[in-house]
């Protein structure tokens, strides 16, 4: 496996293509298994290889995935893609609106991944959901921590992140997904994000009320029922 450096994600436009929730997976894909043709991820993916053309062509164009090597598997060529680096991570920059944006949907997207691996782990009835060996596990805490005490989160997530992407598969592995969210909880964020909905509620309806032709839409509508 060749040696790789750390990727930063920091464009607001790689960041809003991950907001599908497939090219998170081919990504996905991509870090688990190493360099691999659309058949390989197709195949790791479970999906028909025709469905991930498109968005590997636009996580290629955006940097997000590489070509490497050409296999001639029969005498016939095929495409081998990559990650420019492992890890992959996104760049907070909570300060530009466009990043910050494409951040939430792109977390929204990875959770409604989770969502589905859950489901499909619960539906399956074989994952051990106690012991030291637990796989299957879904949970939401809030409490108070102090500065050092999140230091040594970070710290212990950071380290779960290091096991969970190495790409080699070693003896007695098997594959697991493991997300989580950390956030702070911050006075009068509800009422600020109530206040930030209204606005644009309002700006919408401002929208719709622009002039058509010189006319605002509520009065076409009305000049219709005439």
């Amino acid at each position: 496996m060749a040696a790789y450096r750390e990727f930063r994600i920091t464009r607001s436009d790689q960041i809003r293509a991950l907001a599908v929730p497939a090219r998170q997976e081919i990504i996905d894909a991509l870090l688990c298994s190493g360099p691999s043709t659309v058949a390989d991820i197709a195949a790791f993916l479970g999906r028909p290889a025709d469905s991930l053309y498109f968005h590997i062509r636009i996580l290629k164009r955006l940097g997000l995935v590489v070509r490497a090597e050409s296999r001639r598997p029969g005498g016939r060529e095929e495409k081998v893609y990559d990650v420019p680096g492992r890890p992959m991570r996104i760049d907070y920059d909570l300060g530009d609106r466009r990043i910050s944006a494409g951040i939430v949907k792109a977390i929204g997207a990875m959770l409604r991944i989770t969502r589905r691996d859950f489901n499909d782990a619960v539906d399956g009835g074989t994952a051990a959901v106690d012991g030291l060996y637990r796989a299957l596990w879904g949970a939401r805490v809030k409490g108070w921590i102090t500065k050092p005490e999140l230091k040594g989160v970070n710290r212990r997530l950071n380290e779960i992140c290091r096991i969970m992407l190495s790409p080699e598969r070693r003896r007695g592995s098997g594959l697991h997904s493991f997300t989580f969210v950390i956030t702070p909880i911050e006075p009068n964020t509800r009422e600020r994000t109530q206040e930030r909905r209204a606005k644009n509620r309002e700006s919408r309806q401002r929208k719709e009320e622009r002039a058509v032709d010189g006319r605002p839409r509520r009065f076409l509508k009305k000049s219709r029922t005439k």
